[in-house]
């Protein structure tokens, strides 16, 4: 006979495993515009996203997008794969 107690301690255990191995950390940021957007993996791409009411320049390492407010863009290729790493700085900075 399964132990109930045992199961359930074993599922939860494989699931905090397998959110802490689906995480992505949240990119540090620089610039005046920072608290404005907000960076999140969905559908295997990076998004970013003016949270807002001013337009935002965006420059993820190589990577770069304007904003206007409540606009997102996914972090892409330019063959529109999705990136799964970045390497560089985020900035943000309000556009003029």
């Amino acid at each position: 006979m399964i132990d109930k107690k045992q199961l359930l301690a074993t599922v939860s255990a494989v699931c905090i495993l397998l959110l802490l191995a689906l995480a992505r950390p949240a990119a540090a940021c620089d610039g005046n515009a920072c608290g404005d957007i907000q960076t999140t993996w969905e559908n295997n791409c990076h998004v970013v996203k003016n949270r807002g009411t001013h337009k935002v320049n965006v420059q993820w390492g190589p990577f770069g997008c304007v904003l206007w407010a409540g606009d997102s863009c996914q972090i892409k290729n330019l063959d529109g794969s999705c990136i799964g790493t970045i390497v560089g700085d985020l900035k943000a900075t309000y556009a003029n």
